[in-house]
């Protein structure tokens, strides 16, 4: 098993072809600078992905993909993390044995690899991590047959092309005479190296080889890396030798590439986010030097907007650092986590829209007659909520109901929450279920009270019109309605016989 930590192997792609062979159970974690991605395996399969990145967030990966489905998702997920990894100069790398992720969306691991390396590797690097591996020998298939999908998860045209490498001819030549996209098969070639469905075995003296080269002679190291960038920089079937690039146009296609994998204003500017202004202002003025508008002589339109675009990044990062107040607030949000004061308005008027819904669905609850049900919508809305009046008057209602029999103390809680938060809200429906609350406590007096206050806020409510002449009809049939029945009434009474 691979040690915890360090450079046990070159690169992350081939850390994780190791991992699968060895059928480990693990977290990978490559950080690259404040990037952190994490590939979590069970058995060597790759059963989940991380990443503090929002841009490899679900959301982000969704949002680009034409029909995002659950399945796909996760697999696509993977591969834009790879990417990532792979492309990180210098990465430090840390394996944690046994450690799970709290859930699992398995996907597959060399298909994920294959899109990592398009995504995250150009093809000169792809070349050198290649030569690294296979050395100056001539690439020939391990096997005799031709791999299956799950051993190499590209098309059938690509495993045939792979099978019929036979160690005669240089890798170039190889490249050169193999699938007509040259950067396919280089990526195809070098993942069948790493999974070693490829090796890389110098010829030996007597061995016939199908280029042409003085007898006694083999390339070096040096030619195989001329002819292979020369195939690579052709993008065609036959190498060609490119025509030199201007040193201050490299310069520019550099400083562009480096802007654009940027994600934060200090990494634009090439800085670490606590560095001094002195330090952000001296990296502004080097990139407007390389590209400023008025210093573009690069006549490829495609490149100058490009550098425009990298340009005003950069500009956009110096005019936020210039400024103490805005750099801190940048930097408390990005850097720290800390959010905005309009995002976290923003929040709140969702939360509140949220727990409007949910107290909706309480309601439906409550006139249903299902206070049970209704009682816990009630109950996170008014504590997401306490500001809203109306939450805390059903909540304290609905409180009392439940308690009254069983727990007098949290009863009397409710009525307190609900005579507390009726002057705040002030609607009729309030009053009239204070009324309820004293009917059923015998407070007849007290009933009536708040009947008629809901009998002022609205003229029609009909509960409250309904029980207010529910008390004037059993104040007129009582003994002390009629001056004859209450003379009758002292007269007899109960026991006088």
């Amino acid at each position: 098993m691979p040690p915890a930590e360090g450079p046990w192997l070159p690169t992350v792609e081939a850390r994780l072809v190791a991992l699968r062979e060895e059928r480990a159970t693990g977290a990978l974690t490559v950080r690259d600078g404040q990037r952190i991605r994490t590939f979590f395996l069970r058995d060597g399969r790759l059963v989940q992905t991380a990443s503090n990145l929002k841009k490899e967030g679900a959301m982000a990966v969704a949002g680009r993909m034409p029909a995002p489905s659950r399945h796909a998702l996760p697999q696509e997920q993977a591969g834009a993390r790879l990417a990532g990894a792979l492309a990180a100069v210098a990465p430090r790398v840390t394996w944690e044995e046994g450690r799970a992720p709290g859930r699992e969306q398995p996907v597959d691991l060399l298909q994920a690899l294959f899109e990592g390396l398009a995504r995250g590797l150009d093809d000169a690097t792809t070349a050198q991590r290649l030569l690294t591996l296979g050395g100056t020998g001539d690439p020939r298939a391990v096997s005799e047959t031709v791999p299956t999908e799950e051993d190499l998860p590209v098309p059938l045209e690509l495993r045939a092309w792979i099978q019929t490498l036979d160690g005669r001819r240089p890798l170039s030549e190889a490249l050169e005479f193999g699938p007509p996209d040259v950067a396919i098969g280089l990526r195809t070639l070098y993942l069948a190296t790493l999974l070693g469905l490829v090796a890389f075995p110098r010829p030996s003296s007597g061995e016939v080889r199908a280029e042409r080269v003085p007898d006694g002679a083999t390339e070096s190291r040096d030619e195989v890396d001329e002819r292979l960038a020369r195939l690579i920089a052709s993008g065609i079937s036959r190498a060609t030798q490119p025509p030199a690039m201007d040193p201050a146009e490299a310069a520019i296609r550099s400083e562009i590439h480096r802007i654009e994998q940027a994600e934060t204003h200090h990494e634009v500017l090439g800085l670490a986010w606590d560095s001094t202004e002195d330090d952000f202002q001296k990296a502004y003025f080097s990139i407007a030097r390389i590209l400023h508008p008025d210093r573009m002589t690069a006549s490829d339109a495609d490149l100058v907007a490009r550098a425009s675009t990298a340009f005003d990044r950069a500009r956009e990062a110096w005019e936020c650092f210039r400024d103490e107040p805005c750099r801190q607030a940048y930097l408390d949000r990005v850097v720290h986590g800390r959010k905005s004061e309009d995002e976290l308005a923003t929040e709140r008027v969702q939360e509140i829209l949220s727990m409007e819904a949910l107290f909706r669905r309480g309601m439906t609850f409550f006139h249903a007659g299902q206070v049970v049900k209704a009682f816990p919508c009630f109950e996170e809305a008014a504590r997401k909520v306490p500001e809203q009046a109306e939450f805390r008057v059903y909540l304290g209602y609905t409180l009392w109901k439940l308690k009254r029999r069983q727990d007098p103390t949290e009863a009397a809680r409710g009525r307190r929450m609900l005579e507390d938060a009726l002057p705040r809200w002030g609607r009729d429906d309030g009053f009239v279920l204070l009324g309820r609350v004293c009917r059923e406590e015998g407070d007849e007096d007290a009933a009536s009270e708040a009947w008629t206050r809901a009998l002022k806020v609205n003229p029609q409510n009909r509960e409250a019109l309904r029980e207010m002449e529910r008390i004037r009809h059993g104040r007129a049939s009582s003994p002390e309605a009629h001056p004859l029945r209450r003379l009758l009434s002292r007269l007899v009474r109960p026991g006088d016989g």
